[in-house]
């Protein structure tokens, strides 16, 4: 918010179209001290203005020149007011949008996970079921060696003369 600086006029000037007398206090924004200071009808600091005498006359006229300040200041207030509440309304929206696409995520990582947990199942039991073949396999070719290699002993065996003592 802006922060609102009293002044004592030093001469006359004219201040939002209104005329403002010597001595008149006026109320004014830091931007608008600085234009007037400039201008040097009132003065930049506290210790120069309690210097200036002030118009008790001019009391009267005092709201009226601070009137446009003041409703400014209440159109100021007023849109700051509905931006805030816009606002608001806005990080309202967008923490909810936040919150439901966390939970769609969420909803995507478990179906996710699910499907990996079963297609590795799905991996596995068809590994077991290849070492499971691949083992039968390995223990019936080692039988069928088993057996080729007992033929051969018997046929050797057969095949060999018998010496014979005489």
């Amino acid at each position: 918010m802006t922060n609102l600086i009293e002044r004592t006029a030093k001469s006359e000037f004219q201040l939002a179209g209104k005329p403002v007398r010597a001595g008149q206090i006026v109320t004014v924004d830091s931007h608008t001290l600085s234009r007037l200071v400039a201008a040097g009808v009132v003065e930049a600091d506290e210790i120069g203005n309690s210097r200036v005498p002030v118009d008790n006359g001019a009391a009267l006229q005092r709201e009226a020149v601070n009137a446009d300040v003041n409703a400014e200041q209440a159109r100021v207030a007023e849109a700051r007011q509905a931006a805030d509440l816009e606002l608001s309304a806005i990080d309202d929206r967008l923490a909810t949008r936040r919150t439901e696409v966390a939970s769609e995520l969420d909803a995507v990582n478990t179906d996710l996970q699910a499907a990996i947990t079963k297609a590795r199942a799905e991996a596995d039991a068809q590994i077991a079921a290849i070492n499971k073949t691949v083992d039968d396999r390995r223990v019936s070719s080692q039988v069928e060696i088993d057996e080729m290699n007992a033929s051969v002993e018997t046929a050797k065996a057969i095949k060999k003369p018998s010496k014979s003592t005489d």
